[in-house]
């Protein structure tokens, strides 16, 4: 069976590059789940509320401490749903075992450092003592705003209460004890090459939506904005034949072979002309729309004189 809440996750992950872009959106899927009296309906974040700290965190991250203070299983929780592993982010328990586990790392920071969206803040008691955690999504001059966990949705502190709840701090509050700055990987994106077809293909799909849906101005914002990422990522140079796609290498096979291009910087590329003889050339730093564009010609013509 699946939850609403794994559906929006997987497709956070399915679209989102950045972790803690991630992490943020995944923390505001689990808005408003409330804790359980018993080890049951775990899932759901309403039915078998309670006071017993029984979660779906702490059967997935470590069954045996079930029943246990969470905030901590929380923010750890939140961070494997996004693709972070245990060598980023550790599967500890308590906000103390946390601060420890980043100070030798140069992981942690005072209080008076500026925090970023992704840190963790851990809380301390009227003695020092860190006693909460919360996963920091957003920071401006003067707060901070997070996404907790058992906690409240009052605006006082709770180090233990019954569910997730967003909650603002002022900077400078004193029960602010320090960060956790996890290193984070890089964000990634899928490289994905498109074809000259699958370029005519979507851009004739936006014409289509646009007369069938021409007073749903949104929606074709949307697929807009799609053609242009997936096209933003084809938007590499390249510099030998070898390197073009197939599509467009017999185009410029023919401009380097009547040498009307012959690229820049020394010629250390090599090719074989149709009659045999080798042809040295430069560095062609085509770009995407370029290439495009000769082929274009080429198709129409312009360039058979050069055959």
């Amino acid at each position: 069976m699946s939850y609403p809440y794994q559906t929006k996750i997987a497709e956070i992950n399915k679209t989102v590059a950045d972790p803690i872009v991630r992490i943020v959106g995944i923390s505001e899927v689990m808005l408003n789940y409330l804790e359980k009296k018993t080890n049951k309906d775990l899932d759901d974040f309403k039915l078998n509320a309670g006071y017993n700290n029984y979660t779906l965190f702490w059967r997935d991250v470590y069954p045996a401490f079930q029943a246990l203070a969470w905030c901590v299983c929380f923010v750890v929780w939140v961070c494997r749903q996004a693709g972070i592993g245990s060598d980023i982010v550790p599967s500890v328990w308590s906000c103390t075992v946390m601060r420890d586990w980043a100070k030798p790392k140069g992981l942690w920071y005072a209080k008076s450092a500026t925090p970023m969206a992704g840190d963790f803040v851990i809380y301390q008691d009227s003695s020092g003592k860190p006693c909460h955690i919360g996963l920091v999504v957003k920071v401006d001059n003067n707060n901070i705003y997070t996404i907790e966990g058992n906690t409240s949705t009052g605006s006082g502190f709770e180090a233990n209460g019954g569910g997730t709840a967003r909650k603002t701090w002022a900077r400078n509050s004193t029960r602010i004890h320090g960060y956790v700055r996890p290193n984070y990987p890089k964000p990634t994106q899928p490289k994905e090459e498109l074809t000259m077809g699958q370029f005519e293909e979507l851009t004739k799909l936006i014409k289509d939506q646009t007369v069938i849906i021409a007073n749903q101005g949104t929606m074709i914002d949307e697929l807009t904005t799609r053609v242009e990422a997936i096209a933003g990522q084809v938007m590499s140079r390249w510099d030998s034949l070898e390197d073009i796609p197939e599509w467009g290498r017999p185009t410029i096979q023919k401009l380097v072979d009547a040498k009307i291009m012959i690229g820049v910087n020394e010629p250390r590329h090599k090719t074989m002309d149709a009659a045999g003889q080798e042809v040295a050339y430069g560095d062609l730093n085509l770009t995407y729309e370029m290439l495009r564009m000769m082929v274009v010609n080429d198709r129409s013509g312009w360039y058979d004189s050069l055959s």
